[in-house]
């Protein structure tokens, strides 16, 4: 698969944006997942519950029903439906009828734009398992943060590398699947390496401004590093996550020190080592970029 298809929309297992969550939990055996190709459970039909989750325009949370296409797709919201309004409908349209009764509720799929999948190079989570753990919580889109796979997806040679590994043979997607690319030093002064990143599929770029432990196998930016990704980003309109602390590993190392001197532990001394300021500084550098591309 080309690194421009990214994001497995519609995909061999995919689940089509717009597709509805509870698809995947109503009547299906959760145990027989990783071998159900969802296209087959897409059949156009109603589906009905007692608490609909509908956008506030249309009336919010109310007893409703909602129609999906053969391609998995909303096509109908029907709110301040009862149970027998909503049979009425699967006739008229000649689909079939999904009752989730009075307990579970129907939404439309959620989006987790800040995971950790590590399919590469560490015996972590993949792609089967952290779709599926999504599908089962009503999430149908993951963004994969760069770091944790080995390489980090930060050139295209480690992206090209990142989907294959998420569209190989082996592989169920359970939910859509998109990608952050990765800013760090040895990228950010190379605008072509940076560029093509960007051009290759990904949706924008993580950059952190604190260290990180060695064995991450990702360095953090300086601001004018930090400057020039959001230069690269604003002329692609792509947007930058950026890690908000601005230290030194010299400085987390005495932090570190003397937040847990003596007999300190646990949450509070783990507050002392991390100081405000450090996010002050870096929240002030990100919001000085904000002119140049989308920040976050």
């Amino acid at each position: 698969m080309a690194a421009s298809s990214i994001r497995f929309v519609g995909g061999r297992y995919g689940v089509p944006n717009g597709t509805l969550s509870a698809l995947l939990r109503a009547g299906i055996d959760k145990s027989s997942w990783p071998n159900t190709n969802l296209s087959s459970v897409c059949q156009p039909q109603i589906i009905y519950s007692c608490h609909v989750a509908f956008p506030p325009d249309r009336g919010s949370t109310q007893p409703g029903a909602v129609s999906v296409s053969s391609d998995g797709i909303i096509d109908g919201c029907y709110p301040n439906l009862s149970i027998y309004q909503a049979k009425s409908l699967a006739e008229t349209l000649n689909r079939d009828l999904t009752d989730l009764g009075p307990d579970i509720a129907l939404s439309s799929g959620l989006i987790d734009v800040h995971c950790h999948i590590s399919e590469l190079g560490r015996d972590w989570e993949g792609y089967s398992t952290a779709t599926r753990a999504a599908a089962a919580g009503g999430i149908t889109t993951l963004m994969g943060m760069p770091l944790n796979s080995i390489p980090a997806t930060t050139s295209t040679d480690a992206l090209v590398r990142e989907v294959a590994a998420a569209s190989n043979d082996g592989t169920t997607l359970m939910a859509d699947v998109g990608l952050w690319g990765g800013a760090v030093p040895a990228n950010v002064t190379d605008s072509a390496a940076l560029s093509g990143l960007l051009d290759g599929g990904v949706f924008g770029l993580k950059a952190f401004l604190a260290p990180l432990p060695p064995g991450a196998g990702y360095d953090a930016v300086d601001p004018v590093q930090l400057a020039a990704a959001a230069r690269i980003c604003g002329d692609r309109k792509k947007p930058l996550l950026v890690h908000s602390e601005l230290m030194t590993e010299d400085q987390v190392a005495v932090a570190v020190q003397k937040a847990y001197s003596g007999t300190k532990n646990g949450h509070t001394a783990h507050l002392a080592s991390r100081p405000a300021q450090w996010e002050r500084d870096a929240v002030r550098t990100v919001c000085e970029l904000a002119d140049i591309c989308h920040m976050h």
